[in-house]
């Protein structure tokens, strides 16, 4: 019980550091939470996304844009459903296409900095250095370059959980297989389900 408490404990300081550092680098306590903190890049396809799921349910159909007939993503898919899941999330409690766009900004640096703190744990790294590096990788300049102007980019929080997962799902006693025979019988079809998740498209 005290460990599985130490744990969350850790997770829980690389997250509010994850925050306190992106307050500080980007200064948000001058920002404006209701304006855009990007228009530039795909910025405003990024809008017209985060306020179509608002208004509509949904990214994929927007009967606001594209007369006559309205706007029909079907034929452009985009493989971000967690993304634009997270984003519903938001977007249902602030009702504010601005906001819910600065804070799932905002949540990408917390949601990076933990996944990789679990990647770096799980491969048994130091938990003083594990923090450390996770707030390394978070930061590494691709995620501010990126910004809300590639706002789906920068959300590479699933990067370090996929390198994992490919690292050990083939090896003897790996993530898909429960003994060192690798074969169809001895697949974890929890695990394998897990897999074919993230593989989804929308």
């Amino acid at each position: 019980m005290f460990k599985k408490t130490k744990t969350i404990g850790v997770y829980f300081l690389a997250a509010v550091l994850s925050v306190l550092l992106l307050v500080i680098i980007m200064r948000l306590w001058n920002s404006n939470p209701m304006i855009s903190y990007g228009y530039e890049g795909d910025g405003l396809f990024n809008l017209e996304i985060i306020k179509g799921i608002i208004d509509n349910g949904w990214y994929l159909t927007n009967p606001k844009l594209g007369a006559p007939f309205g706007l029909d993503f079907h034929g452009y898919p985009l493989a971000d459903f967690l993304n634009m899941a997270i984003i519903k999330g938001i977007g249902m409690v602030t009702r504010s296409w601005a906001l819910t766009l600065n804070l799932f900004f905002i949540c990408t640096f917390p949601l990076v900095t933990l996944t990789a703190l679990f990647v770096l744990l799980k491969l048994r790294v130091n938990t003083v250095v594990a923090v450390v590096a996770a707030l390394i990788y978070t930061y590494i300049p691709y995620h501010l370059l990126r910004g809300e102007g590639h706002l789906l980019l920068a959300a590479f929080y699933m990067v370090p959980i996929l390198c994992w997962m490919a690292l050990n799902m083939f090896e003897e006693k790996g993530y898909l297989f429960l003994s060192e025979t690798i074969s169809w019988k001895n697949i974890n079809k929890k695990h394998l389900l897990i897999t074919a998740i993230h593989m989804c498209p929308n």
